[in-house]
């Protein structure tokens, strides 16, 4: 990835179109994780990190093989001693520095994720969430998936190769051509399985092989290409990873069609090896090619660790941390990185010791005489409540999540002739209130369905990731229409400021007008508070003394969009954000909320019973069906 150096920068055949592109890709990482606008593309610099790789290691393996010098022992060692040293110094570094900040069950999860970075499994940890998702953005160590991945592949690449090479010559046409249909099959594995497993596709190594694959197909073929390929496509697919840096979005299913764009733009880039751009030369871009790995080590922990201290996204954070990331990326690759006096034998120890005292810190509370043991009990809530988490969201029949995608049509969108049958229809901000509004609807006699998925805005024509966007099409083009005679209200409820603000409000008016052609009433959960760190924490920081802090890491936008749609919709609007008047900690320790925007089951009953008693809502649940007219004269804004 990042850290890879065939050869000396000293060398008359140093690459410093691949330093440039090195730089290119953690520039881009490094800007879309601190938020730098319009660059919302960013993180596909890790797909040319991985292209790199790819062609640097076949290459590696493949020339050694051909001269019959190569050797699993040295191959293995040389990967050891150029990726542990800059990332142990890291994680001890972080474990250190966390020791006296983190609450317990946060530093046990802490070392838990330091120990899957070291160990390379780290992929295998954070599958089941989803990349994109607020929650992430508190993992210290989430970055290093990327890491695993490639370890993964440096495990297996020169097996594989070296199967390979017992049965075909490695320099023959037929090695080519079986190396090009395997990589086309892991990325028709990764095409497929993005459809089933999201999440999964985009932390594991099956599903992102491909990529490192066409890597080595750059190697493979790059005599051809530089033949036969025009000088002027080197510059337009400089462009083009440039041009995807910012085209691209979170919102795209990832790895997918459109992963192509960067991957391939870093092989034609390689391919042709074009000597003569003089700009990819200049002493800055190359400075950020030799720190790349290290500087994308050291960014994002600096801006996780700092925003759980409560310095948020800003122009002048942004700017300090930024520069204090290249600062410990220049001392790292200065003098660990590069540092080739400590033998193999000593990293392998230094790792093992670590991993060690890390694993310890997993299974105690090493830390725990530094808190009180009320903050100790907050601060544990979801941990201690997963399965309750499970059963409050409707999970996994009635909501689908990155980890999940098995919704139970007969199950939740059942109608019941007997009674009024609602729709609550929404992300994961409906799933969270479905448990609390169910057994109030229960008690009226009330069947209330359930449509819920993370992904995308719960909207007529939604966009966004393809599990979600199934469902919330089939609900508006299929379900609504068909049943629209036995449907009593839909009740929309969303993250609201996941949406893209320059269309969501016209984008509610359509599906306004929509439900009111069908002649079905509707009502609009309005936005919750939302933070910048898992309330759970805050609160138990509250506890342990910090004043104060609930206000400190309130998100601004959830309060702007409340207001927003409030304004907007008045009619149709529920308004509950307000948190003066929840009780945010109960008797028993529940904070109201366990993470950075979903409420507990405490806070869902509080909320939902404010939902209830609301004016619009009340209206809506005894609208009568002669009331909505098609030309929105009702309820209109």
């Amino acid at each position: 990835m990042l850290n890879q150096r065939i050869v000396e920068k000293s060398s008359k055949d140093f690459r410093h179109d691949i330093n440039a592109l090195r730089a290119l890709a953690v520039l881009g990482v490094v800007l879309y994780h601190y938020k730098v606008p319009l660059l919302n593309g960013g993180f596909a610099g890790v797909d040319i990190f991985f292209v790199i790789s790819g062609y640097l290691m076949t290459k590696t393996i493949v020339n050694t093989i051909e001269s019959g010098s190569f050797s699993l022992k040295s191959f293995y060692s040389r990967r050891i001693n150029r990726i542990l040293p800059a990332l142990l110094f890291l994680v001890t570094a972080v474990l250190a520095i966390s020791f006296f900040i983190y609450l317990p069950i946060g530093f046990r999860d802490l070392a838990k994720n330091a120990l899957g970075s070291i160990l390379f499994f780290s992929n295998l940890l954070y599958y089941k969430k989803d990349y994109f998702d607020a929650s992430t953005e508190t993992n210290v160590f989430l970055h290093t998936w990327s890491l695993s991945v490639e370890w993964q592949f440096y495990m297996l690449l020169p097996l594989l190769l070296l199967l390979i090479s017992k049965f075909i010559d490695v320099s023959k046409k037929q090695f080519r051509l079986f190396f090009i249909t395997i990589t086309f099959l892991c990325f028709l594995v990764s095409m497929i399985a993005k459809n089933y497993w999201p999440s999964a596709s985009f932390y594991l190594f099956p599903t992102r092989s491909w990529e490192m694959l066409v890597g080595g197909i750059a190697f493979l073929t790059e005599d051809f290409f530089k033949k036969n390929t025009p000088k002027e496509t080197t510059y337009v697919a400089y462009l083009l990873l440039i041009f995807s840096l910012f085209w691209l979005s979170p919102t795209m299913e990832w790895p997918g069609f459109w992963t192509i764009i960067p991957v391939l733009g870093t092989f034609v880039i390689i391919v042709t090896n074009d000597k003569s751009i003089g700009i990819i030369k200049t002493q800055w871009i190359q400075f950020f090619g030799n720190i790349s790995y290290s500087l994308y080590l050291w960014h994002w922990p600096l801006l996780v660790v700092a925003s759980y201290l409560g310095f948020h996204d800003g122009i002048q954070t942004s700017t300090i941390l930024i520069a204090l990331s290249v600062a410990m990326a220049f001392f790292s690759t200065t003098y660990v990185e590069s540092n080739k006096m400590l033998p193999t034998r000593s990293i392998l120890i230094a790792t093992f010791s670590i991993s060690v005292l890390t694993a310890c810190l997993t299974f105690f509370d090493t830390n725990d005489f530094l808190f009180r043991r009320d903050s100790i009990q907050i601060s544990r809530y979801a941990l201690d409540h997963s399965r309750e988490l499970d059963i409050q969201f409707g999970t996994p029949d009635c909501f689908i999540s990155s980890g999940t995608n098995n919704y139970n049509k007969s199950e939740c969108l059942k109608i019941e002739r007997d009674k009024k049958n609602y729709l609550l229809l929404g992300d994961s901000h409906s799933a969270h209130l479905s448990q609390s509004l169910r057994s109030n609807f229960d008690a009226l006699n009330i069947n209330m369905n359930q449509a819920s998925s993370s992904g995308c805005m719960p909207l007529l024509n939604t966009v966004g990731q393809e599990r979600c966007t199934d469902l919330i099409d089939y609900i508006y083009s299929k379900y609504l229409p068909t049943y629209a005679s036995e449907i009593d209200g839909v009740i929309i409820s969303a993250n609201w400021i996941d949406g893209n603000i320059e269309t969501l409000i016209p984008d509610i008016q359509k599906t306004i007008d929509y439900l009111v052609k069908l002649r079905i009433p509707i009502i609009l959960i309005g936005q919750n508070e939302t933070y910048l760190l898992p309330y759970a924490t805050i609160a138990a920081r509250e506890v342990n003394g910090n004043k104060n802090l609930s206000n400190k890491f309130i998100n601004r936008k959830s309060r702007e969009i409340n207001s927003l749609l409030k304004s907007q919709f008045p009619k149709y609007y529920v308004d509950i954000y307000n948190t003066i008047m929840i009780k945010q900690i109960s008797s028993l320790k529940v904070p109201y909320m366990f993470d950075e925007n979903h409420f507990t089951k405490y806070g869902a009953d509080l909320v939902s019973l404010r939902i209830l008693t609301n004016a619009n809502f009340k209206n809506f649940v005894n609208i009568k069906r002669k009331d909505l007219k098609t030309n929105r004269t009702f309820g209109s804004s």
